[in-house]
């Protein structure tokens, strides 16, 4: 799957999001909903291919 994202967030420089998304180490120490987070294939400076998925909460009684 192909996800393309885009976000305005003020206070910052585009360098210090980047890195906070990017970098692996960083990013765990704050986004708990991705979990295995991990570069597959940098692609250029800017972009790469990431695999991680995504923590999902399912109420068992809900489908009861």
């Amino acid at each position: 799957m192909l996800l393309r994202a885009w976000a305005l967030i003020e206070g910052f420089n585009p360098q210090e999001v980047f890195s906070q998304i990017y970098d692996t180490e960083n990013r765990a120490k704050w986004d708990t909903v991705t979990v295995g987070l991990r570069v597959v294939e940098p692609l250029t400076e800017t972009s790469a291919v990431i695999y991680f998925y995504v923590k999902v909460i399912i109420f068992y009684w809900y489908f009861q």
